[in-house]
C-alpha cells in the first residue's frame, strides 16, 4: 500500500505543478504544448521503443493477443453499461450518445502508461499498448459512429492514421519481426519517450486548471461513470480474470490481470470533448465528465491499485 500511495503521490505532485503553472498563468499554453509534444513526439517514441525492445517469445505474443481481445470485450461491456445508465437517467439523444462513449473509452495513455510503469514496470507498458490499440480502434470507429448517428458529420477513417496509431503499427511490426533499432538511436528515442509520464501529468494538471467547481457540479450525473467504469467494472474484471486465467490454463503472463484492470479504471478519454463538438454532441457534458472523472481518479486509482496488489 505504501508503494502504491508513493507512486500515485509522485504523479499527483507533478500534476499539481501543471495545475499551478496553468492556473497562475506562469506558463501560457501549457495544455496545448504538452498535448502536442505527447501525441506527436514522446508517445510515438515510447510505444515504438517499448514494443520493439520486448523479447519475442510464445508467452509475450500470447499475452499481447489476449490483452487486445480482452480490451475489445470489455469495451463492448462498457458500451452496454453506458447505454443502460443513460436509460436510467433519461438523457436526451445528444447527451446519451456522449455518455455512452465516455463510459466505454478511457484515458489509457496519458494516465494509464505512467501509472503502470511506475508500479509494474516497462513490461506492463508493453502489454498495455495492446489494450490501447483495442481501445483506440473502437473509439475511432464505433465511438465516432455513435456520435455521428445523432448529430452531424460522417465517419472519417483517415482519423485512424495519426502519429499515435501509426506508432502502434510500426512497433508491433518491429516486435513481430524482431527488428531492433541501433543501440544509441534506441536509447535516444527511449529517453525522449520516457518524458511522456511527466508531460502527461503536466497536461492533466493544466486541464483541471481550466475547470470551475460549479462546472463539475453541473456534470454530477457523470458520477455514474466513476462508479461503473472506474470502480465496479475493474473490480469485477479482477475477480473474473483471476478465476478465468488459471481455469483456461492459457500460456500468458499473469501481469495481464493488473494491466487490464488498471486500464479499465482510467478516467474518460479526453478526445471525446473534441469529437462531441465536431459531431453535434453535448460538448459541455463531455467536458465536465472528463474533468470530473480525472479529478476522481486521484482517489479511485490508488484504491484500485492497492486492491489489485492485496488481492
Amino acid at each position: 500500500m505504501d508503494i502504491v500511495v508513493s507512486k500515485i503521490l509522485l504523479l499527483a505532485i507533478v500534476m499539481l505543478v501543471g495545475f499551478l503553472a496553468a492556473k497562475t498563468g506562469y506558463i501560457k499554453g501549457l495544455k496545448n504544448a504538452t498535448s502536442t509534444l505527447i501525441t506527436r513526439i514522446t508517445l510515438p517514441l515510447l510505444v515504438i521503443t517499448t514494443l520493439s525492445g520486448q523479447a519475442k517469445n510464445a508467452e509475450t505474443q500470447n499475452t499481447a493477443l489476449c490483452v487486445f481481445i480482452l480490451g475489445i470485450v470489455f469495451v463492448a461491456i462498457l458500451l452496454l453499461l453506458g447505454k443502460f445508465s443513460t436509460v436510467l437517467f433519461r438523457f436526451d439523444k445528444k447527451k446519451s450518445d456522449v455518455h455512452t462513449c465516455l463510459t466505454a473509452f478511457g484515458n489509457t495513455i496519458f494516465l494509464g502508461y505512467p501509472l503502470l510503469e511506475a508500479i509494474w514496470g516497462p513490461t506492463a507498458v508493453f502489454y498495455a499498448a495492446f489494450f490501447s490499440i483495442a481501445n483506440d480502434l473502437a473509439a475511432w470507429t464505433i465511438g465516432v459512429l455513435i456520435l455521428c448517428r445523432g448529430g452531424k458529420g460522417t465517419l472519417d477513417l483517415k482519423r485512424l492514421l495519426n502519429p499515435a496509431t501509426l506508432s502502434y503499427v510500426i512497433g508491433a511490426i518491429m516486435f513481430m519481426m524482431s527488428v531492433r533499432m541501433p543501440g544509441v538511436i534506441h536509447d535516444a528515442a527511449a529517453t525522449v519517450g520516457s518524458t511522456t509520464m511527466v508531460l502527461s501529468m503536466l497536461f492533466l494538471g493544466a486541464t483541471l486548471a481550466g475547470v470551475r467547481f460549479r462546472e463539475l457540479l453541473a456534470g454530477f450525473s457523470s458520477v455514474t461513470i466513476v462508479i461503473i467504469k472506474m470502480l465496479l467494472v475493474p473490480i469485477g474484471a479482477f475477480y473474473a480474470l483471476r478465476w478465468l486465467m488459471p481455469a483456461l490454463a492459457l500460456p500468458v503472463d499473469m501481469l495481464i490481470i493488473p494491466i487490464v484492470c488498471v486500464e479499465l479504471a482510467m478516467p474518460c478519454q479526453s478526445v471525446f470533448a473534441i469529437l462531441s463538438q465536431e459531431f453535434g454532441g453535448d460538448t459541455e457534458y463531455a467536458a465536465t465528465a472528463i474533468c470530473l472523472t480525472t479529478a476522481a481518479s486521484l482517489f479511485t486509482l490508488p484504491f484500485i491499485c492497492s486492491f489489485i496488489l492485496k488481492g
